[in-house]
């Protein structure tokens, strides 16, 4: 009987991450992040174009490279900065960069999004953008095009 009120339990706790999950408005692929590596062990409020306070997610396509520094990336690698607001602790927008192969050669064929909490429904709304609207994105990350246009100074955290 214990074992049985166990897994109603841990199946009602999954079911609901799941259900969090699915409805926090972000793509299938990044609905559940939360569960991948973070790069920092606690918030960083390092100087940034991304100010405040922010966590680092990486999916397990990045890890290998992420601690072995061993450039470049593979097609496929995700990785997250969650911004928090400090002032209702929310996370207010989580920008993203994948790795896709053949998206931008000319900028080690990053592709960035932004995703922005929308205000009344508390789910986020964006997506990935094309090239030609990430310039502002390329033009910090070619600044450190040696670690494949990725910044790893947040494993010091």
């Amino acid at each position: 009987m214990k074992r049985l009120i166990g897994l109603v339990i841990g199946l009602m706790v999954f079911g609901l991450w799941v259900v969090s999950a699915a409805g926090n408005g972000l793509p299938d692929d990044l609905a559940g992040y939360l569960s991948w590596h973070r790069g920092n062990s606690q918030k960083s409020f390092a100087e940034s174009a991304h100010p405040i306070a922010k966590d680092i997610y990486f999916n397990d396509t990045a890890a290998e490279t992420v601690m072995s520094k061993n450039f470049p990336y593979a097609e496929g690698t995700v990785f997250l900065k969650e911004r928090t607001d400090i002032e209702t602790l929310m996370v207010s927008t989580i920008y993203g960069m994948r790795k896709v192969a053949g998206f931008d050669p000319a900028n080690g064929d990053w592709q960035y999004a932004v995703f922005e909490r929308e205000g009344s429904s508390g789910k986020f709304m964006g997506g990935w953008m094309e090239s030609s609207g990430s310039a502002m994105c390329i033009g910090c990350h070619t600044t450190s095009k040696d670690k494949d246009y990725t910044f790893l100074t947040y494993l010091a955290n």
